[in-house]
């Protein structure tokens, strides 16, 4: 299984095309956003039915402060939370959507 962590507010609607080019049955997509992330009404459409099909999450994300990697830290702590606690991780992939780089570490230190 394919599960994909998206930082929606870095790469919009992107995630579409995944559930687009793939059979959904071999994915989950976890979308992380906020109030920074815009849907436009076929998007949520689109969402609404691939939710329904137990595919696709949103992870809404908020910050107290100003600070503008609320979700980068909110992603990298669920997919740390997800590998460790799954049976199955080793035989799982697991990828970060985004076109943010501060990410890598992160990588680096999972690998």
């Amino acid at each position: 299984m394919v599960i994909y962590h998206v930082d929606v507010e870095n790469v919009g609607n992107e995630w579409m095309n995944i559930i687009k080019d793939e059979t959904p049955n071999d994915k989950i997509l976890y979308l992380f956003t906020s109030k920074y992330a815009h849907l436009t009404y076929s998007e949520a459409a689109f969402l609404h039915d691939y939710m329904s099909l137990g595919v696709v999450y949103i992870k809404e994300g908020w910050s107290c402060g100003g600070g503008s990697n609320a979700i980068d830290y909110y992603l990298m702590g669920t997919m740390n939370n997800d590998i460790i606690t799954d049976e199955n991780a080793e035989e799982n992939e697991y990828i970060i959507l985004s076109d943010d780089k501060g990410y890598d570490a992160f990588i680096r230190e999972l690998k």
